[in-house]
C-alpha cells in the first residue's frame, strides 16, 4: 500500500569502488525517495510515516475477515485460564460494533461453568506486520480484576515457544489503577526462562473517562512507547533497545511477522480477582486501530556481491520489426548496447551502456529497449546512466 511519487532524474553518476557498493547506493537512493514521500504523509508518528492499515469499526459487527475470535478458556490450547489464571470464558457476543466503536464487555453471567465472560480477538493470518507504528484510541475499564490489553504475538514461533519468539504489549492496564499504563516486550528463553523489559506512564486525567491513543513504534533495533491525549499532546514514555532470544541473533525474536490481539481479561496474575466493589458489566471501548510504516523501518537490502551486470528479459533486438510499443498504427523502436567510446564525463572511462530510442519518423511517440544483453563490468569503478 506504500505509494512513492515517481521522480525523473536527468543524470545519475556513481563513483564507487565496486559494483556491490553501486547496488547498495542505489538501494539507499530508493530508500531516501521513500523517506521524502513518507515525510509528506506524516501526521501521527514521531518519525515520517504513512498509513498502511486501519480498522475504524464503522460497521455493525466485528469484521471476521480481519479479526478471529478466540473462544473459551484456553484449555483447547493447553492454557486453561489462558496461562494467567484468568476467570473469564471468551465468546463472540461480548464484542459489539456500533456508532464507530468496538466495545468489549466483561460480564458476570456464569457462561461455560465460569463466573465471567468477555471477548478476545486477533488478526492472525489476516493482518500482520514486521515493524511500524501500531496504535489504538480507547477508553479503558475500571475496577479491580479487569485487565484490558492491546498487544502482539508472532504469527509463527520460529525461535521457540513463549517467550523465545517474543511478545509486544502495546498497552496493558490494571482495572484497580486504570490510569497507570504499561508497555512491555517479552523475550529470552522458553518459559520459565523468559525475560521482559518495559515501562509505564500515568495519564494526567482518567483513562476510564477519557480517550487516549496508545502506540508503540517498532523499529529493527528499538521499541518506543507513546500516549497521546485528544488535544494532540503526545508523551514518549519509554524506549527499549536491548533484548535477546536463545535461538537467534539480535534483533531476534522481533524480526518476524506479528499479529494484533485485543482482549479484556477478568482476574489473573496482573490485577488479581474482582472484588465486591467491581462493577459488571464493564466496558473496554476502542475507537480505532491503525498501523503505519515509519521511515526508520525502510531498510535498504544488504549489498549482493556482484561482479558483472546483466540487462536481461527483453523480447527482441529490433522492437520496430516486432511490433513493440505501438502508438496508433505506428511503431517506435530502440535498442541497448555496450558502447566503447569515451563519453562524458571524460574521466568516465571507455566502457559504457548506451540506450537508443527511435520513433520511426513519427511524432508524439518514442519506442523502447532492445534485446537481452549481458555486459561484463568486472573491475570497473564507474557505472553511469542518464535519461534525457
Amino acid at each position: 500500500m506504500l505509494k512513492i511519487r515517481p521522480t525523473i532524474m536527468s543524470t545519475l553518476t556513481l563513483k564507487l569502488t565496486n559494483m556491490s557498493m553501486a547496488k547498495y547506493f542505489l538501494a539507499v537512493i530508493i530508500g531516501l525517495s521513500s523517506f521524502f514521500f513518507l515525510y509528506q504523509a506524516s501526521a501521527q508518528c514521531s518519525v515520517p510515516c504513512t498509513l498502511l492499515w486501519e480498522d475504524e469499526f464503522n460497521g455493525t459487527e466485528v469484521d471476521e475477515s480481519i479479526w478471529e475470535f478466540q473462544l473459551g478458556t484456553g484449555s483447547d490450547q493447553g492454557l486453561t485460564g489462558w496461562g494467567n489464571n484468568e476467570l473469564q470464558f471468551y465468546r463472540k457476543q461480548n464484542a459489539t460494533v456500533a456508532n464507530g466503536f468496538l466495545t468489549i464487555t466483561a460480564r458476570k453471567d456464569y457462561i461455560g461453568g465460569y463466573a465471567y465472560s468477555s471477548s478476545r480477538m486477533r488478526t492472525k493470518n489476516n493482518a500482520e506486520w514486521t515493524y511500524g507504528r501500531i496504535e489504538m484510541r480507547a477508553k479503558l475499564p475500571s475496577g479491580q480484576g479487569l485487565w484490558p490489553a492491546f498487544w502482539m504475538l508472532p504469527t509463527n514461533s520460529p525461535y521457540g515457544s513463549w517467550a523465545a519468539s517474543g511478545e509486544i504489549d502495546i498497552m496493558e492496564s490494571r482495572g484497580s489503577d486504570p490510569d497507570n499504563i504499561f508497555g512491555t516486550i517479552h523475550f529470552g528463553g522458553n518459559w520459565p526462562n523468559n525475560q521482559y523489559s518495559g515501562g509505564s506512564y500515568r495519564t494526567p486525567t482518567s483513562a476510564s473517562d477519557n480517550f487516549y491513543t496508545y502506540a508503540v513504534e517498532w523499529a529493527p533495533t528499538e521499541f518506543r512507547w507513546y500516549i497521546k491525549d485528544d488535544a494532540g499532546t503526545e508523551i514518549h514514555y519509554h524506549t527499549v533497545n536491548t533484548w535477546n532470544s536463545i535461538n537467534g541473533p539480535f534483533p531476534a525474536p522481533f524480526d518476524k511477522k506479528f499479529h494484533l490481539l485485543l482482549n479484556l481479561a477478568v482476574g489473573g496474575h496482573f490485577d488479581g480477582n474482582p472484588q465486591p466493589g467491581t462493577i459488571f458489566p464493564n466496558e473496554y471501548i476502542i475507537d480505532y486501530v491503525r498501523v503505519y510504516q515509519t521511515a526508520d523501518t525502510i531498510m535498504p537490502p544488504p549489498p549482493p556481491d556482484y561482479t558483472s551486470l546483466l540487462i536481461d528479459d527483453m523480447d527482441h533486438g529490433s522492437p520496430s520489426s516486432n511490433a513493440w510499443f505501438a502508438f496508433g498504427s505506428d511503431i517506435g523502436g530502440g535498442n541497448i548496447n555496450g558502447y566503447t567510446g569515451d563519453v562524458a564525463p571524460d574521466y568516465g572511462g571507455s566502457h559504457s551502456l548506451k540506450v537508443d530510442f527511435g520513433s520511426n519518423g513519427q511524432t508524439g511517440f518514442i519506442g523502447g529497449f532492445g534485446k537481452s544483453l549481458s555486459y561484463d563490468v568486472t573491475g570497473m569503478e564507474w557505472f553511469e546512466f542518464w535519461i534525457n
